[in-house]
């Protein structure tokens, strides 16, 4: 597991206070034009859409101002 402030890039089983947590992550980059060369043009243009549309609140993160 890294250390240091916050959790990083830990699979499986997080050890905290009490127990422990099993947390799930994924990391899917957005295609370049040369990977989807020879792609059905309906499948591109799926793909764009899907990234200009869910990307964003994908990347949100929580904030706490208490």
């Amino acid at each position: 597991m890294e250390t240091g402030f916050g959790i990083k890039w830990q699979h499986g089983i997080i050890p905290f206070f009490g127990g422990g947590s099993t947390l799930w992550s994924a990391w899917c980059p957005e295609p370049t034009t040369e990977e989807m060369n020879g792609w059905p043009q309906a499948t591109i243009k799926a793909a764009q859409d899907y990234f200009k549309t869910e990307v964003p609140p994908l990347t949100k993160r929580a904030t706490y101002a208490g």
